[in-house]
């Protein structure tokens, strides 16, 4: 398990996450499921084309963050369900899948600095 840290103004908030450690848990992600916690992918590669994703048998939109390797934020979009995302850019090392809404919840910009911790 692991947690996202926001840091926005004097606050910090944290979601739990998941993460996709496998081939069978990269490959499911959170198709099917209606209620969720985050999900979290590490990239092997910096590259805008192996950090695609898509909502294929998805049962809701998703919220999406890209994180570089210092994770600092990239990019962060929503997708609806049976669509695909490229990122715009070729640093991606972190991608966290999350339920609808939650960039909007924790006000989450361009801007907004994250974290990801593991936890025990």
């Amino acid at each position: 398990m692991y947690k996202l840290l926001i840091y926005n103004k004097n606050t910090i908030q944290s979601i739990n996450i998941n993460y996709a450690s496998n081939y069978i848990k990269r490959l499911k992600g959170l198709m099917l499921q209606k209620k969720f916690n985050g999900l979290l992918y590490k990239q092997k590669y910096e590259n805008r084309y192996y950090s695609t994703i898509h909502t294929f048998f998805m049962k809701v939109e998703i919220d999406i963050i890209y994180l570089d390797k210092k994770q600092q934020l990239q990019e962060i979009t929503t997708l609806k369900p049976n669509k695909i995302h490229i990122p715009q850019k070729n640093n991606t090392r972190y991608i966290i899948e999350l339920f609808p809404k939650t960039i909007k919840k924790y006000k989450i910009r361009q801007k907004t600095k994250l974290k990801i911790i593991k936890i025990t």
